[in-house]
């Protein structure tokens, strides 16, 4: 049977002000100067850029401003970029070029540095000759006091991951130089081409204030962070006391508004403080070795006030003592004593772990041969190298001890080039263990200041060996059988590079190789390399019940290393066996666990509440029940009923109280229950919906001889009943049916769309159905005619649930149908 919905249409016509206080103005072209380097320890490609800015009058800078974009001849090998380095220096007296300082590059000169962290707010200024330029704009945390005339230099460097660095400065219009470092094999060439950069310098609008600062008595110390400050602002003052003195307070007025050499407070308006000192010493305190621990207390401190002094170890070692000068002064981690004078304080530890054992190892072999694994610090160069090895344990161990062979290549002819640090750090693994997984973050990473105690370990193959050690500050954590990598890069101080691992055995005969400036690779040789954890004759296995009531266990108790404990869960009457437990991750399903001993561990039997289900036919001629049992508390479970020819089930009931109509009645078991299933002589009602988006039917079941059947029929939003049938014939209009079950009958819903016309714009008009009425044909015709109807050409678009048809500027008559075959 078709169905339609139709009908008649005539269509007929229906934040805070800033202020710019030096700006160099991007010139417009699409020229870049490369100010950007590689992470972490740079390439050839690195390029820095300073130019100067001065201020007519003094100023409180809050901001900084500039333009940029990347090399388009780069892009196919280019990184990533993960921050900005932002930093101003002073001018070299008599001299237009940065003050760098003689730590240059290690510790620069900089008046202020700062990371933004992030793409410092990369917003696109457009494109200018071929080349996408960016905005970019930095907040500093502190405010930096611009003195007027004085000549400052900013420096603004893009950090990258992952590939070359090819970001610059936009061309800007200024007083036509800037200068540049260009890394190359490890020598700085420092130029200062024609040219400006694009960026600009920020201020606040609104009032500034003046912050001084004087010391007392004169000469007893200095003073930083003075100068002008926004209204509002923090000023963060500081107070360091020289040589012979100690810091007392700040007063303002003569009143103490602080006994903190580091005073901070908001500016409201002009303020002369005094910073006062006091005779006094300075106490220095020093971990040994530096991996062992932390200490605090060190500082300026009145002489005849009482100091304490703290040593923290790390977890792997253990506080031994204080010492000065190579005395024991104290064994408490807590030292106090009256100050008097300078003191150098060193607090001793010693490794905690005394029964180490070898859980992987390569041990070196007699060639000569050396993988290299060094870097320059803090930029490098193409062809530094990182060596990594992969290693796995038999059983979980958290790994305390780290120790390897290394020597220095002959072939590269360095006077004198030591090792002035190691770093050690270990890594997940990819591909099933084949490869450095790079992109994750390093699992752990330790410093290591100096040569991790270089010991000459004899000659191999021509070549001067030499064995490192390192106790770790807190223990590895290796998970049995899993693969992880360990890399151990040397810090050298010059260039060449020449420091590397003697080759080892007992691997697969091959590392990983990171090197600056190229792929990634696998390459030939072990690296020989041990690592012991700490090996515990015994350990402790507990089990434990998660309820009394449920049941008990049994097997707990010392297993020896590897030895196979067992375990056994019995449950209680009216209780069931769960699973095994450890740390609330499941680990076991039976109640019986045997695991071999390689670590403490408390396991937990888990036990739950069980009830009974019972079914019970109300006649079994008329028909049968399953899935009576016994189940634990909140298992989903099914009572099944089965009418026999010639009855129908009626419904399940709880106590005589009906719970369900469906003969396969699914829920939630909180308790015990007994259910009757409820069979009759009768008929069986059928009800169903003739289109199911259109709308759901309810009342459908067995019923009794002569009993009342009551069906339902609920449309769906953006629908409308209309009317029950039966075969072919309508039977009721109303969607709520009643009757008395004299014989089997099937009986459908129908529903269809409703339209919904609009006027969407002047001179328009909307057709709209719901969008899930999936089969319906819009058609029109002219007349009416049976005839004359044809789908309409017009297109329909969906938006919102809703199929549109939308007719602009109507004139003349039409008629519009849905229809459905």
């Amino acid at each position: 049977m078709k169905r339609f919905l139709t009908f008649l249409l005539f269509l007929t016509s229906l934040v805070a002000q800033a202020g710019v206080v030096f700006e160099q103005p991007h010139a417009g072209s699409g020229s870049l100067l490369t100010s950007s380097r590689y992470q972490p320890n740079g390439t050839d490609y690195d390029q820095f850029v300073w130019d100067s800015f001065s201020v007519p009058t003094a100023q409180a800078v809050t901001e900084i401003r500039w333009r940029g974009g990347y090399d388009p001849q780069m892009a196919y090998w280019g990184g990533n970029i993960v921050n900005f380095r932002v930093s101003i220096y002073e001018s070299t007296p008599g001299l237009s070029q940065p003050h760098l300082g003689p730590g240059y590059p290690g510790t620069p000169a900089t008046l202020v540095a700062y990371d933004t962290g992030n793409k410092a707010g990369e917003t696109s200024a457009g494109v200018f000759g071929g080349v996408e330029m960016f905005d970019y704009h930095f907040v500093l945390p502190k405010v930096f006091q611009a003195q007027a005339g004085k000549e400052y230099w900013v420096q603004i460097e893009a950090e990258f991951t992952g590939g070359l660095p090819y970001w610059g400065f936009a061309a800007g219009t200024g007083n036509g130089y800037y200068v540049r470092r260009i890394a190359s094999q490890a020598d700085f060439y420092f130029q200062k081409p024609p040219g400006d950069a694009a960026f600009s310098i920020v201020t606040t609008d609104g009032p500034t204030y003046t912050i001084a600062a004087s010391e007392s008595p004169v000469g007893s110390g200095t003073i930083t962070n003075t100068g002008l400050y926004p209204n509002n602002s923090a000023a963060p003052l500081i107070a360091t006391p020289n040589a012979g003195y100690a810091f007392v307070n700040w007063t303002d007025n003569g009143t103490v508004v602080s006994t903190a050499p580091n005073f901070t407070f908001t500016v409201t308006g002009n303020r002369t403080l005094v910073a006062n000192f006091t005779s006094g010493s300075s106490i220095t305190t020093t971990a040994a070795p530096l991996t062992g621990g932390t200490t605090n207390g060190d500082g300026s401190f009145s002489n005849g006030s009482t100091r304490t002094v703290e040593a923290v170890p790390s977890p792997n070692y253990t506080f031994v003592n204080w010492t000065e000068n190579g005395v024991p002064v104290s064994v408490s981690a807590f030292y106090t004593f009256t100050v008097a004078a300078n003191r150098n304080l060193v607090a001793n530890f010693t490794p905690t772990a005394t029964n180490l054992g070898i859980v992987f190892s390569l041990p070196p072999t007699t060639s000569g041969t050396i993988l290299p694994s060094a870097f320059l610090f803090p930029d490098g160069i193409d062809g530094e190298c990182y060596a990594f090895e992969k290693f796995s344990t038999t059983a979980t161990q958290d790994i305390t001890d780290v120790r390897w062979r290394g020597g220095f290549d002959p072939s590269f002819f360095v006077p004198a080039n030591p090792v002035v640090e190691f770093v050690i750090k270990f890594y997940a693994s990819t591909y099933g263990g084949a490869y450095v997984d790079l992109a994750s973050p390093v699992l752990m990473k330790v410093t290591l200041s100096g040569n991790a105690s270089q010991t000459p370990a004899g000659v191999a193959g021509g070549v001067q060996m030499y064995d490192y050690h390192a106790t770790l500050p807190s223990s590895f954590h290796a998970v049995a059988g899993t693969t992880y990598w360990i890399q151990i890069e040397a810090s050298q101080a010059i260039y060449p590079l020449n420091w590397g691992f003697a080759s080892g055995a007992g691997g697969d005969g091959s590392h990983f190789r990171k090197t600056a400036g190229a792929p990634y690779t696998n390459r030939t040789g072990d690296l020989a390399i041990t690592l012991s954890a700490a090996t515990p004759t015994n350990y402790a296995i507990a089990a434990t019940s998660s309820s009394v009531a449920g049941g008990s266990v049994a097997g707990s108790g010392t297993y020896a290393l590897n030895e196979t404990a067992t375990l056994s869960a019995t449950a209680k009457p009216g209780y069931a066996f769960v699973n095994w437990t450890d740390g609330g991750v499941a680990v076991s399903a039976s109640a019986l666990y045997q695991f071999p001993a390689t670590a403490n561990r408390t396991l937990v039997a888990n036990f739950q509440p069980t009830y009974q289900l019972t079914l019970t036919s109300s006649s079994l001629t008329m028909g049968t029940v399953a899935g009576a049992g016994t189940y634990g508390i909140g298992t989903n479970v099914t009572a099944t009923a089965t009418a026999k020819p010639g009855y129908v089930f009626v419904h399940w009931t709880d106590g005589g109280t009906p719970v369900s109509k469906s003969p396969s009645y699914t829920f939630t078991l909180l308790a015990s229950r007994n259910l009757l299933a409820n069979f009759a002589v009768g008929f069986t009602v059928a009800a169903s919906s003739s289109f199911a988006p259109g709308g759901t039917v309810s009342g459908a079941g067995g019923y009794a001889t002569g009993g009342t059947a009551t069906l339902f029929a609920t449309p769906a939003v953006g629908y409308q009943f209309t009317g029950w049938t039966e075969g072919v014939i309508v039977v009721i209009a109303s969607n709520s049916f009643s009757f008395n079950a004299t014989s089997n009958r099937a009986l459908i819903a129908n529903f269809v769309p409703i339209v919904g016309i609009t006027n969407a714009t002047p001179g328009s008009i909307v057709f709209a159905w719901p969008d899930s009425a999936t089969g319906w044909v819009l058609q029109e015709s002219t007349d009416l005619g049976a005839a004359s109807w044809t789908a309409s050409t017009l297109p329909v678009t969906t938006s919102g649930g809703q199929n549109k048809v939308s007719i602009p500027n109507p004139t003349g008559s039409r008629f519009f149908r849905l229809s459905h075959p």
